[in-house]
């Protein structure tokens, strides 16, 4: 499951916030928003009447901006006058028809507050407001309607409208509580509120709440590899599920903690979909913890085998017990390999009777077109020639030579390009009886094809003709939902040469550091909450209900407008 690919309703409506623009702007759009209300009535020739419509709801923008500003995170100057314009347009334009077509003022100016009121009392809370100032916010959409006082009826229409929205208000949030609390096991306002948390001001604790919620209680198993030149760390959680939520950047964070120790380290990524994402910041930190503090037991290597068939490109390397095995589908586009493929395998070599524990790397290093690349199922027949090609390899590794002490050296560049993550490119040397392997990992989210096969001949020139097993880490720190894809060199091929040279720079810092070494493995398990694939289906699908929403409610703010409109018009 792929949560980028399925989100599109959540992008398309935070690209419309994010496409907001700033202060200066609000400020006009809330001018603009005033002077709509007066236009019909100047258009039908008064003069007195819309001037003051339009100084009320300026007065209504600027105290419902006002009254929620600084009442959350999301909630800065610029988004606050945003809402407080954005939900009186409506109203403004309603008053300004009602003008137009000859209601008085008492009449229009009591009928146009119900949508304003009624998308503040929805907009308020999401953005973060507390009840007071969402009370206070909803209550300055009350302002157009002052001349309405003057006229019982009127007066008490305008009461009601409030009672009306804030009634429909109540029942919207009932039904967003509904759908919410089975999806991401929170409530409506909860919800909501952790999603403009994440998006807006990149604050993942109310989404990680949820995620905790209905997470599932596991264990991650983190494979490391260390000698006196570094460590190689490989767990097996997926990294996201969002920019800056639990294991989004969780790559960058264990190779920053492990380098805190003073090692040189690579992170490469187990198979796993968005099931296996850690649900906080708290059980990366955990998983980082146990990878340095892992010591482990002294083990030989043997030679890198390598098997293709079908779309499929494999590499296997024993560590004595263990073989560490790597699977590319480039340069085919070939999404999130799934954790199935390594339980099968391991079944599959028990059942041999081989005392050998498989590990599967996806490599994730090439994707062109997201919308035709291959999703391997459990089961499927694709997944079928994946394990049976798997077993090939790692049996032939399990038999492969070895040696006790190979060669084995680290090395890391750093490139600013928006799609490589803070944990830059690194590269560990592996030397087996003159054949080398050379491991390279980018902190990015899949690579392009083209790239992919610049740093193949690059890497394999610096590595002297080494192996080149070239990884992303599949990070999702390198996206939002402006940029859902975003694969190592999408910035174009002018700089793919750039990236290539930094990978093959990496690969020459390892091969001149590499000596004969003692390597030591372990394989640790670590208890973690992971998301489950109920919570990140339930987040996924919110996501895409969420497309829905602005034509519902704005259904329900029209509609009972339109009914008042109706039958003031009828009297006129």
């Amino acid at each position: 499951m792929e949560f980028n690919r399925s989100s599109g309703g959540v992008i398309r409506s935070a690209e419309k916030i994010f496409r907001l623009g700033s202060v200066i702007r609000a400020l006009a759009a809330g001018f603009l928003v005033s002077i709509i209300s007066g236009l019909g009535g100047y258009l039908r020739g008064g003069f007195r009447e819309p001037t003051l419509e339009v100084m009320l709801f300026a007065l209504n923008i600027f105290v419902g901006s006002t009254s929620v500003w600084r009442g959350s995170g999301p909630l800065d100057a610029r988004r606050s006058i945003w809402l407080g314009a954005l939900t009186a347009l409506p109203s403004a334009a309603v008053f300004s028809i009602l003008s137009w077509a000859g209601v008085g003022l008492e009449a229009a100016a009591a009928i146009s507050v119900y949508p304003s009121i009624y998308l503040r009392i929805l907009a308020a809370p999401a953005m973060g407001a507390g009840r007071a100032r969402s009370a206070a916010c909803s209550l300055a959409a009350l302002v157009p309607a002052v001349p309405s006082a003057a006229s019982i009826r009127w007066g008490l229409v305008a009461a009601s409208s409030y009672a009306a929205a804030a009634i429909a208000g109540a029942l919207t949030w009932m039904v967003v509580g509904e759908v919410s609390g089975g999806l991401l096991g929170c409530g409506g306002v909860e919800s909501l509120r952790a999603l403009t948390g994440v998006l807006l001001v990149g604050d993942p604790t109310g989404l990680e709440r949820c995620l905790e919620r209905s997470g599932v209680r596991g264990r991650c198993s983190v494979f490391v590899a260390s000698s006196d030149q570094g460590i190689l760390v490989a767990p097996d959680f997926h990294p996201g599920p969002l920019d800056g939520v639990g294991s989004s950047d969780g790559p960058a964070i264990v190779v920053r903690e492990v380098e805190g120790a003073g090692l040189a380290g690579i992170y490469l990524r187990r198979v796993g979909t968005h099931s296996r994402n850690l649900c906080t910041r708290r059980d990366v930190l955990r998983v980082a913890e146990a990878a340095r503090s892992a010591r482990g037991s002294r083990v030989s290597v043997g030679k890198t085998v390598v098997m293709r068939e079908g779309p499929f490109t494999v590499t296997a390397q024993a560590f004595s017990r263990w073989v560490l095995a790597t699977v590319s589908g480039h340069p085919a586009s070939l999404e999130d390999v799934p954790k199935s493929v390594e339980e099968r395998l391991r079944r599959r070599i028990e059942a041999r009777g081989l005392d050998v524990v498989p590990l599967v790397i996806d490599r994730h290093d090439s994707l062109s077109d997201p919308e035709d690349a291959l999703m391997i199922s459990a089961f499927s027949k694709e997944e079928d020639l994946l394990v049976n090609l798997l077993e090939r390899a790692v049996v032939e590794a399990a038999r492969s030579e070895r040696t006790d002490r190979p060669k084995v050296g680290f090395g890391k560049a750093e490139i600013v390009v928006p799609s490589v993550g803070a944990g830059g490119i690194r590269a560990f040397y592996i030397e087996v009886m003159g054949e080398g392997t050379a491991y390279v990992c980018f902190d990015g989210n899949n690579m392009v094809p083209g790239l992919g096969e610049i740093v193949r001949g690059e890497v394999t020139r610096a590595g002297g003709g080494a192996l080149p097993v070239i990884c992303t880490t599949d990070t999702h720190a390198t996206l939002s939902p402006g940029r859902p894809v975003n694969q190592v060199g999408s910035e174009g091929e002018g700089l793919w040469r750039e990236i290539a040279a930094a990978a093959a720079a990496a690969v020459r810092e390892a091969v001149r550091r590499a000596r004969p070494s003692e390597v030591r493995c372990s394989l640790v398990d670590v208890d973690v909450c992971l998301a489950g694939s109920d919570a990140m289906n339930g987040l996924s699908y919110a996501a895409e209900v969420s497309g829905y929403g602005i034509p519902l409610v704005a259904l329900g703010s029209i509609l009972p407008t339109l009914t008042l409109a109706a039958a003031a018009l009828a009297q006129t």
